[in-house]
């Protein structure tokens, strides 16, 4: 098992069993606009496709964790998909059978921070996010991702609970400033995640969940 990550001081990135990020850092991309979606993906006000005759479907509960400071907690890696690049992305993943989004948001939470919360600490979800993917070995699915907004009063990450699978995709984690996050030049899941944030952190709850566009290329109709 691996030891927990030690608390970050007042205003620094988090380090520990995985490699530090720091702004400018190896692996840093130079600023700039960030893309509105990932290539080949839905554009922004497109509808989501609907699942295709005979995937499988996989939903997923994802955190928008900030700490006291509204940073966001987003780890960086590669994931399943087929000729994935290295992206930025939120803790969170698949809804177990039976399995509530909220009691899943919470176990994945867990597993994957340290960070141990009730399922009732989540309020409803915030954004959606929907399409289809491709493992290494061609066979297809279909995510519906569903975020979930909750502060924690402490920046800590440990990665103990983590499954080995989940951890070897991975190369380092970061909370991420809001102003840095609308600059960098990286690849961010979801896409649109600084103007979603700007709103939930004035207290603009929407009604319904947000629709938010598809990151991976979508398969020939």
């Amino acid at each position: 098992m691996l030891a927990p990550m030690p608390e970050a001081n007042p205003g620094a990135v988090p380090g520990g069993p995985l490699p530090e990020e720091t702004p400018g850092g190896p692996g840093a991309a130079p600023g700039g606009p960030l893309p509105g979606t990932a290539a080949g993906g839905s554009a922004p006000g497109e509808a989501p496709r609907d699942p295709l005759p005979g995937v499988v479907v996989r939903p997923s509960a994802r955190v928008l964790l900030l700490d006291g400071h509204d940073r966001v907690l987003l780890f960086r890696g590669r994931g399943l998909v087929k000729n994935s690049g290295l992206a930025w992305f939120t803790p969170g993943g698949g809804v177990d059978p039976g399995e509530e989004l909220t009691a899943a948001a919470a176990r994945e939470l867990r597993e994957e921070t340290g960070q141990v919360v009730s399922p009732d600490d989540f309020g409803q979800v915030v954004a959606v996010s929907r399409g289809h993917w491709a493992d290494a070995d061609d066979r297809l699915f279909y995510a519906w991702d569903h975020y979930f907004l909750l502060r924690v009063p402490e920046p800590t990450v440990d990665l103990s609970g983590m499954e080995d699978l989940e951890r070897s995709l991975l190369d380092t984690f970061r909370w991420w400033p809001l102003p840095e996050l609308r600059t960098t030049g990286d690849h961010v899941i979801p896409p649109g995640l600084p103007g979603l944030l700007d709103r939930l952190l004035t207290g603009d709850l929407p009604a319904e969940p947000l629709i938010l566009p598809w990151h991976h290329p979508e398969p020939p109709l």
